[in-house]
């Protein structure tokens, strides 16, 4: 709920769907059953907007009305952010992001799955699939996560595409898996040994110098590490069985390696990208600065400050920003601008730069706050 009503609203309409398709929801049994299905649901459902509501009237009606319908309709969006202005983006985010439960939803489809199309195994997927990305495609504002919830249903029609295929290609499938995945695999350990070791060579880690910082050290946590063997060690053991999966041996081979390889990222590279990642050491090094200059009253302005590093700047600096298309609108004495590090924001002299900040290794995005100077501030106040 704290993303909105969208996955709510999905809901309904899939509700309204089964109505019209099946007969014999239309009955008391079923409304009986759905309303103990609202009763149960509400509490989690409702618990966070009451709460919301509670702590601030202000902050529930921006909730609602810029994050849900501002964000449908478009008019938030400049505020906001994440413009759907790609053409098909969404469609494309769940082919490639959905990969492989999306082609395979449509390989079903397209060998004869169809021709069920009234079934309830079929429909009721489809139709919350459906209907939730018609309305992210028609939607002002998308983003790739918003395609995960739909990602569960149609993995239940993807699975109905396994016995449609010929068998060859499940073996070529399981084939590429293991090769696939235990390339990886093997250059998370390689990655993880070069990182762990202060003095080791890290010429060959270059490439990934554009997202990470190459300057740090992993730490040798033993319980993250011996976590990482078992996970390696259970997959090679558990690859000659898979010979005896039948047709569900490409699938099972892809689930079994994804599985592998996103647990060797998140038990042995994940304090590498935390330290990457988190914006706690940036905002922490504003705040020293802040704390020096900030004045009772002072408030900040902010330029193309990102959906998610906004509320990590109030998070962090306690320091609630107030978006602005032009910053000379803008009362306030500070202006925080979001952008790269080869751009910098083309501001009026009233603006002083006073702070620019980046995540460790990152050398594109930066982070500039800029401080009026005394006089232009005196005229700004209202």
């Amino acid at each position: 709920m704290s993303k909105g009503l969208f996955v709510p609203l999905v809901f309904g309409a899939t509700l309204a769907a089964t109505l019209v398709l099946y007969p014999a929801c239309r009955s008391r049994a079923f409304f009986r059953s759905l309303a103990i299905a609202a009763l149960v649901c509400a509490p989690f459902a409702l618990i966070w907007p009451t709460a919301l509501f509670l702590r601030s009237e202000s902050l529930f009606l921006v909730w609602f009305w810029e994050n849900n319908v501002g964000r449908f309709f478009g008019f938030s969006v400049p505020t906001l952010g994440a413009e759907n202005d790609k053409p098909l983006f969404i469609w494309r985010a769940l082919l490639t992001l959905g990969f492989p439960v999306a082609p395979l939803a449509l390989v079903a489809l397209a060998r004869g799955l169809w021709r069920d199309w009234r079934a309830p195994h079929v429909a009721l997927p489809l139709a919350f699939a459906g209907v939730g990305m018609v309305v992210l495609h028609i939607s002002a504002t998308s983003r790739q996560l918003y395609i995960l919830p739909f990602i569960a249903p149609l993995a239940l029609v993807a699975a109905q595409a396994i016995p449609r295929l010929p068998q060859r290609l499940h073996t070529a499938w399981d084939h590429a898996s293991r090769l696939l995945f235990g390339t990886a695999a093997a250059l998370v350990w390689i990655v993880w040994s070069l990182m762990s070791d202060r003095n080791g060579p890290r010429v060959g880690l270059q490439w990934l110098g554009r997202w990470l910082p190459l300057d740090w050290t992993m730490p040798i946590e033993p319980a993250l590490v011996l976590s990482a063997l078992a996970i390696t060690i259970g997959w090679v053991g558990l690859m000659p069985s898979l010979r005896l999966a039948g047709k569900w041996r490409g699938a099972l081979s892809w689930a079994m390696g994804a599985l592998v390889a996103w647990g060797l990222v998140y038990t042995l590279l994940l304090p590498w990208l935390d330290v990457a990642k988190s914006y706690r050491s940036v905002f922490e090094d504003l705040n020293r600065r802040l704390a020096l200059e900030w004045n009772d009253g002072d408030c900040m302005a902010s330029v193309n400050l990102g959906e998610s590093e906004a509320p990590m700047l109030y998070y962090f600096s306690g320091v609630l920003h107030q978006p602005v298309v032009r910053p000379n609108a803008s009362a306030c004495t500070w202006l925080i601008v979001q952008g790269t590090r080869a751009n910098p924001p083309a501001l009026d002299v009233e603006w002083k730069p006073f702070w620019a900040g980046a995540r460790p290794g990152d050398d594109q995005e930066m982070l500039r706050v800029y401080v009026r100077t005394p006089a232009a501030a005196a005229i700004a106040r209202p």
